[in-house]
């Protein structure tokens, strides 16, 4: 889930004399989806310039792409898991939103770690 930017863009607020908003989440019962979403609820989701859309978006895609099945995510069986998305976003995409604008950008994933997302014909 890549949605939005809080009223925020490269080249400033989107929209004028607006406060952010906070939210807190309640406790849900486990439920048979997975979400994956581009940062944590204190956290804003980077825009990459060059990819012409979100930083998430463009790590997602490397991922699912089979970036996070090789050895160094994942197990290189050409089936990518949740876990291994997670360990690809974990280590590129937030090193990307450090190294880039200086700020905290980690993905929020809930489900199966163990759940198969992506089986690639290689």
């Amino acid at each position: 889930m890549d949605t939005c930017f809080s009223g925020e863009s490269p080249s400033g607020s989107l929209v004028r004399a607006a406060s952010g908003i906070h939210v807190t989440s309640k406790s849900l019962p486990a439920v048979p989806f997975t979400v994956i979403s581009a940062a944590n609820k204190d956290q804003v989701a980077s825009w990459d310039k060059e990819a012409r859309h979100g930083l998430f978006t463009k790590h997602l895609l490397d991922a699912l792409y089979g970036a996070a099945d090789n050895k160094r995510y994942g197990n290189a069986d050409n089936r990518i898991t949740l876990s291994e998305i997670k360990g690809y976003l974990d280590r590129e995409m937030t090193y990307a939103a450090r190294r880039q604008f200086g700020r905290e950008q980690q993905a929020t994933v809930i489900g199966d770690p163990e759940k198969v997302i992506v089986i690639l014909n290689k």
